[in-house]
């Protein structure tokens, strides 16, 4: 047997058995520190500068954050991760949004999409 084609200890057969539930988190979270993985929040009574004191791009009341990537100290401000956050709260708005840590410089948040979630079918 070709030994780079030899995967005896293959995880990724059932990795699509894996049900990913997120992770609520609550106001006053930064999410730019949070760790890989998929979060939600919900708050509709918290101010618009509260939630962007959380890092949020925009005043959002109910979203969707995924985290990508590792740290590369206990401090959370190096590494190279990726930001994907879901502004669930607007249906007539909805929008993506991405931001990027690579190493210590961090990319400005950007929308990547403007598709309304309500319209597709």
């Amino acid at each position: 047997m070709n030994k780079l084609h030899a995967y005896p200890n293959n995880n990724l057969s059932n990795s699509r058995k894996t049900v990913r539930t997120p992770t609520y988190i609550t106001t006053g979270t930064n999410i730019l520190k949070l760790d890989p993985g998929i979060y939600s929040y919900e708050d509709s009574n918290a101010s618009d500068e509260q939630k962007l004191a959380m890092g949020f791009p925009k005043g959002m009341w109910h979203s969707h954050i995924h985290v990508f990537g590792s740290w590369a100290n206990a401090e959370k401000t190096k590494g190279y991760l990726t930001f994907i956050v879901e502004d669930m709260g607007d249906k007539t708005a909805s929008k993506i949004y991405y931001r990027a840590l690579s190493w210590e410089s961090w990319t400005p948040w950007k929308v990547i999409s403007m598709t309304d979630f309500s319209s597709l079918t």
